[in-house]
């Protein structure tokens, strides 16, 4: 009977070890997501933040650019009408440049001259190997300038990372968009409807 009992006793103590255990797994893993959600939530209020001090800015009528030709113009020629602008740095990450130039290419049929790209490089030779990319996915018609210093001058410029923004003929930048590049669904959704209602392009309408 007494060795019934040793056996009981041994089977609950580890039954209890087992559940102690799991129990700490689990407070463990409940405090890892809650601190992932956190850290999340953080993430995207920044980047709600960000995005938003730089509405209703006014581009400098008078900034030069250079044409992938090695040509000077100024940014007050090329906007005349309604443009959605992609805007990246050498500083910035190559696979989220990448990323957005696949996105772009979803677009191809759509786009037209309504899309074009503003980089960051020490020498018109480097813009000139970027577009020799676009134009093997087939966006050899989108317009491609070179920026000669890596900043506008503007609050997301400090962000070093790839963002859009719609801008008018009045050089008034809005709608910035900062993508992400394990989210492509979202940068496609900025392109989508951005070419839907700032352009009333009949084509996104179906």
């Amino acid at each position: 009977m007494k060795k019934i009992s040793y056996i009981l006793i041994i089977i609950l103590f580890i039954f209890n070890v087992v559940l102690l255990f799991n129990i700490n797994n689990n407070v463990e893993e409940d405090k890892k997501n809650k601190e992932y959600l956190t850290s999340l939530q953080s993430f995207y209020d920044d980047k709600f933040i960000v995005e938003k001090q730089n509405e209703s800015l006014k581009l400098d009528k008078n900034l030069k650019l250079l044409t992938i030709e090695g040509d000077t113009i100024l940014v007050k020629d090329i906007f005349k009408s309604n443009k959605i602008v992609l805007k990246y740095s050498l500083f910035n990450c190559e696979a989220c440049i990448q990323a957005e130039y696949k996105i772009l290419a979803e677009f191809n049929s759509v786009i037209m001259d309504q899309v074009c790209i503003i980089a960051y490089y020490d020498r018109v030779r480097d813009l000139i190997g970027d577009y020799s990319k676009l134009k093997q996915i087939g966006l050899d018609k989108i317009p491609m300038y070179l920026i000669q210093n890596d900043k506008f001058g503007i609050p997301i410029d400090e962000q070093n990372t790839p963002y859009y923004f719609q801008i008018n003929s009045d050089l008034m930048m809005s709608n910035f968009f900062i993508p992400i590049k394990e989210k492509p669904k979202l940068s496609e959704y900025y392109l989508k409807f951005g070419l839907k209602n700032f352009f009333s392009n009949d084509a996104l309408k179906k």
